[in-house]
């Protein structure tokens, strides 16, 4: 377990926190410029870079591991009304 998630501070972004954060079934692709694309066995999919979450898609699935990576990067909390909103500071 991530040492944030204990309430160990903050983490930097790479593909281990991602893999820690969304699961080992999920799919990590590095991208060119940054951050890394992740889409789940059920389809979902999210765009994860140091600063945001893009192009969110997806259920259950998607949404807790965005939470705990949030959580992990000790980023404000979120909830489900801010990812659904598109001027929040999720895009």
């Amino acid at each position: 377990m991530l040492q944030a998630l204990d309430g160990g501070g903050s983490v930097r972004l790479s593909k281990h926190v991602v893999r820690e954060c969304f699961g080992k079934k999920a799919s990590i692709t590095s991208l060119l410029f940054g951050g890394y694309k992740v889409k789940t066995r059920s389809g979902g999919s999210v765009i994860v870079t140091a600063t945001e979450f893009k192009k969110l898609n997806g259920g259950n699935d998607i949404y807790e591991g965005v939470a705990r990576l949030a959580k992990a990067m000790s980023w404000p909390p979120i909830s489900r009304s801010r990812l659904a909103d598109p001027n929040s500071w999720i895009s």
